[in-house]
């Protein structure tokens, strides 16, 4: 989301051409960039201001009627419903406060998994991607030479994310437990 000085102050940026890798690194920690955890101001790419719009960066887009060319595949790192590729249901505090090295590389390994099923999925022609593939023949063929995870692997990752997410909302549990026998502690010491 571009920060700006007058009405409306927000606005959804889409930028999809980069001059170089440094500028892709910019925009790319511009946009995940949330003040106060990453700094009171919003990040500056290029002379704009810019952080992350979480939810906004949809409502702010002036999105296009959509071409036979445009292939989409939305990705959330929060577990949106409408995201082609997400992981599973994960307490909301990770995105601040993210969990144990494991489980993020079990999510990272999670979707790489399920990046490369829904590419291999479409690979053979059968869906948006499959089309872009097809015409890209050594992407095709890097993609069929990558072996699916198995579904030992699968599990072995999905378990570690499992444990993560029970561990995160133990300690929540954990936490309002302690909260509510110190509120109780302090009644009794009041009376």
């Amino acid at each position: 989301t571009r920060v700006i000085v007058h009405p409306p102050w927000f606005l959804g940026d889409v930028i999809s051409r980069f001059d170089s890798q440094r500028q892709l690194r910019a925009f790319l920690r511009a946009s995940c960039h949330m003040p106060l955890f990453g700094g009171v101001l919003p990040y500056r790419v290029d002379g704009r201001w810019y952080f992350d719009g979480l939810f906004w960066a949809s409502f702010l887009v002036p999105w296009r009627r959509p071409t036979a060319r445009d292939h989409v595949l939305k990705v959330s790192a929060i577990g949106a419903p409408t995201a082609h590729l997400k992981p599973p249901a994960v307490p909301p505090w990770w995105t601040v406060m993210p969990p144990s090295t494991a489980v993020l590389r079990a999510l990272y390994e999670k979707g790489y998994q399920d990046a490369l099923l829904a590419f291999r999925e479409t690979a053979d022609g059968g869906g948006g991607w499959g089309a872009r593939v097809a015409l890209a023949p050594a992407v095709r063929d890097s993609i069929s030479r990558v072996k699916p995870p198995l579904p030992a692997e699968r599990a072995l990752v999905d378990g570690v994310i499992g444990r993560g997410i029970s561990v995160a909302w133990r300690q929540v549990l954990c936490a309002l437990a302690s909260v509510g026998l110190a509120v109780a502690f302090a009644r009794f010491c009041a009376a």
